[in-house]
């Protein structure tokens, strides 16, 4: 297969046929883990995860970013590059090819997380709450109703990351360890249907 080919292979992912690798690329891209920590987080063998770390590997999407010496062995430990947010000018800086390489992982990041929550492993205060949010709402746009869009997608996201700097705070203030959530929001043009 020629490296375009493989590409572009990699970059629709075959989402449905190997989820195992969205689930990898999840956990990378809130922490640096090395792949026992990975197969512990996700339930995979360890013969899997690190299949799947040599392919990201290859393909540039994680490094290596510490080592450290258990029991005779070197432990690797593993980030996602350049993680999988950027605010305008950083994005601005990406070519087209990059943008659509990086809205593919991220989708499958998203797409992998949230099945997982509310459909295939959903926790019991996950089951009970009515207060989380899936929402579509499709709008026909112009380009003055675009730019209102990306504006106020633009001021929730500020706002989402000083919200999560103040519940850092008081976690740490208070000792707590706080459990996970994902807050997603998408904003992009999409094809028209009849």
């Amino acid at each position: 297969m020629s490296s375009q080919g493989r590409e572009d292979r990699n970059v629709a992912g075959d989402y449905a046929e190997d989820p195992e690798r969205a689930l990898i690329v999840a956990e990378l891209a809130e922490s640096i883990l090395s792949p026992t920590q990975l197969a512990e987080a996700t339930g995979l063998s360890l013969a899997r995860v690190r299949h799947h770390i040599r392919q990201l590997r290859e393909e540039g999407l994680i490094e290596a970013v510490m080592r450290k010496s258990k029991r005779g062995t070197v432990e690797h430990f593993y980030i996602l590059v350049n993680g999988l947010t950027r605010d305008g000018p950083e994005l601005a800086k990406l070519s087209p090819e990059e943008r659509r390489r990086q809205n593919g992982t991220c989708l499958k990041i998203i797409f992998t997380e949230a099945i997982r929550a509310m459909v295939t492993h959903p926790t019991e205060r996950g089951l009970t709450r009515i207060d989380g949010a899936t929402v579509r709402v499709p709008i026909l746009t112009d380009e003055a109703g675009w730019e209102e869009l990306a504006t106020m997608h633009q001021e929730f996201y500020d706002q989402i990351l000083a919200t999560r700097e103040r519940i850092e705070k008081r976690l740490e203030k208070e000792g707590q360890e706080g459990f996970k959530v994902s807050s997603v929001h998408l904003l992009f043009e999409s094809e028209t249907t009849g």
